[in-house]
């Protein structure tokens, strides 16, 4: 079994830093659907059983605490283009060969963020660059609550 931690609080590099997340109980409410990660090195993949956690403090340097019983994971591939204006942000989710566009808000909003704090966390940057693009996997807790195959 694999551990997947919610972060609690905002990171550093972000304008939120050390202000509460709530991705812990926006998980338990059924409002997170999923986390995005870079997963450069294929550690998340479908199937794979997680126990999900929160840091009880300072991450990587406090203890975990188990937000939830374990639970199967949806792993698909996401690109994520930003185009620095929050009404064209593109995000497609693609798994092999297929692509779907995603209405960028509802994703942000399953992903448990505000349009502006997805911005500041994925794409720091947006309001100096002209376009940006973000690559990772998109890891659903259950089955993928979006039409992709």
């Amino acid at each position: 079994m694999k551990v997947l931690t919610l972060a609690n609080e905002f990171p550093s590099f972000h304008p939120m830093r050390g202000k509460p997340t709530g991705f812990a109980e926006k998980f338990l409410r059924g409002e997170k659907l999923h986390t995005c990660r870079s997963n450069e090195k294929g550690f998340w993949k479908t199937g794979d059983i997680a126990s999900v956690r929160r840091w009880t403090g300072k991450p990587y340097q406090s203890q975990q605490a188990v937000v939830a019983e374990p639970v199967a994971l949806r792993v698909v591939p996401v690109r994520i283009e930003c185009l620095c204006v929050v009404e064209h942000i593109y995000l497609k989710v693609m798994l092999g060969e297929n692509r779907l566009n995603l209405d960028s808000r509802k994703f942000i909003r399953n992903d448990g963020l505000t349009v502006i704090d997805f911005l500041d966390w994925f794409f720091p940057l947006w309001k100096k660059e002209d376009s940006l693009v973000w690559c990772g996997s998109c890891v659903f807790f259950g089955e993928a609550r979006y039409d992709v195959e």
